[in-house]
């Protein structure tokens, strides 16, 4: 089994030398104590998991069940510190992979508002009317608002409120 993380998700990897072989994986918090289930049964040989709706724990375990209704194969990662946040996540996620970056972004998506904004501008400034002949008249216009945008634009006025 091979793991790694990208952003907040979690992927698992493996491979079943028999075909009909179905796989889960599970999450534990308290050293394997009780378990949780990260996917429901699949002939995949990927599960993609959030792994910001994980508890944390400090004795935190990944299992890997596969079976192909004869033979069951278990594989269990090293306890680890469930962390999700913060410079713990950081080290122990750098320390696992060594092409591995986490950057933490901001638990609710208001930074997309800001460019959802950029984007409601360009449409009324520069898309409307929808009257282009082929790409290169879109492009154009797109190229020339942006060098124009670039002149004239001012800090949004913004703040985040729940």
């Amino acid at each position: 089994m091979a793991g790694r993380a990208r952003g907040r998700c979690g992927f698992a990897d493996w491979r079943s030398p028999a075909e009909d072989a179905v796989a889960s994986f599970g999450y534990s918090n308290d050293g394997g104590a009780t378990w949780q289930p990260l996917s429901l049964p699949t002939r995949e040989e990927t599960v993609v998991f959030d792994a910001r709706a994980l508890p944390g724990g400090d004795r935190c375990l990944l299992e890997l069940t596969v079976t192909d209704g004869f033979h069951t194969t278990r594989v269990q990662s090293k306890e680890y510190e469930g962390s999700h946040a913060g410079k713990t996540s950081i080290k122990r996620l750098e320390g696992a992979w060594e092409n591995l970056r986490l950057i933490h972004l901001p638990i609710h998506a208001s930074w997309l508002n800001q460019i959802e904004l950029y984007f409601s501008i360009v449409q009324r400034k520069a898309l409307t009317p929808n009257d282009f002949g082929n790409l290169d008249e879109l492009t154009d216009r797109l190229l020339a608002f942006e060098e124009h945008y670039r002149r004239i634009a001012q800090p949004f006025d913004w703040t985040f409120t729940r």
